[in-house]
């Protein structure tokens, strides 16, 4: 370890917010750009930086929420973030829209009943989306 900043992406935010999760996007993705990371923070925001240059490439605002984790699908063809509002959603990494939202599980069915703070995509079988939260469920 060098002890030296690697990348600083939210530095120049007219209001950094704290960011609780970063991913970076993996190389198997089928992007021209490279380097490419999302952080998620407490504002709402989930971010793609492009690490090399510093620059912001795109923010999705979820006003409502606080995101606390995200992950990306193995082949980096999708992403999932989690937050306080108990859903879990998963976006298209090329057009970066949502494509699902997993809701809360009230009266006995699945899905969380409390705030989410953390979502993997399994590396053996990428179909499946593992979350965590305050409701002391893996689900």
């Amino acid at each position: 370890m060098t002890e030296k900043e690697a990348f600083v992406i939210n530095r120049d935010m007219e209001n950094p917010m704290p960011m609780t999760n970063i991913k970076w996007r993996p190389p198997a993705a089928p992007s021209i750009t490279k380097n490419v990371m999302i952080s998620v923070n407490a504002n709402g925001s989930l971010q793609h930086w492009h690490t090399t240059s510093g620059k912001l490439l795109n923010t999705i605002y979820d006003y409502s929420n606080q995101l606390l984790g995200a992950d990306y699908k193995p082949d980096g063809c999708m992403f999932a973030s989690c937050g306080s509002d108990s859903v879990v959603r998963v976006y298209d990494e090329s057009t970066r829209k949502l494509v699902s939202e997993l809701t809360s599980g009230v009266g006995g069915k699945a899905g969380h009943s409390s705030r989410v703070f953390c979502c993997k995509f399994d590396r053996e079988n990428e179909n499946v989306l593992l979350s965590g939260g305050w409701d002391n469920t893996i689900q």
